[in-house]
């Protein structure tokens, strides 16, 4: 009905809310998919800083403590736009998975995104 760029677009919607692959989605597709998740929105300037992923989560309220986080990471349970996050994750420009927005998850169904501008 709506043309082979809007399959596409849904198929990789639906590919994003289950694991799969984000990067190449822009801005108004991610709030689309994870429009209603919350969300915390970060100045830009925290990417050039290259701060840990696990201190800014903690900043923004999506973990409780620093332990907390550092459990689910060690048992392989938090990913950064659907890629499993390393304890010494940072940071940075390469971690949107669009211009402007990264997606956190936590197990299988806990998301939030990082806004940053």
């Amino acid at each position: 009905v709506h043309g082979e760029d809007a399959l596409r677009g849904a198929l990789a919607a639906t590919a994003a809310m289950f694991g799969g692959e984000l990067t190449g989605l822009d801005d108004a597709t991610l709030e689309d998919i994870f429009g209603e998740m919350p969300s915390s929105r970060l100045p830009r300037a925290v990417l050039s800083e290259g701060r840990l992923l696990l201190d800014v989560l903690v900043e923004c309220g999506f973990f409780a403590s620093k332990g907390e986080g550092r459990k689910m990471i060690q048992n392989g349970g938090l990913y950064l736009n659907n890629v499993r996050a390393e304890p010494d994750t940072r940071l940075g420009e390469g971690s949107l998975a669009s211009s402007a927005i990264a997606v956190v998850r936590k197990g299988k169904k806990n998301y939030h995104l990082l806004r940053f501008g």
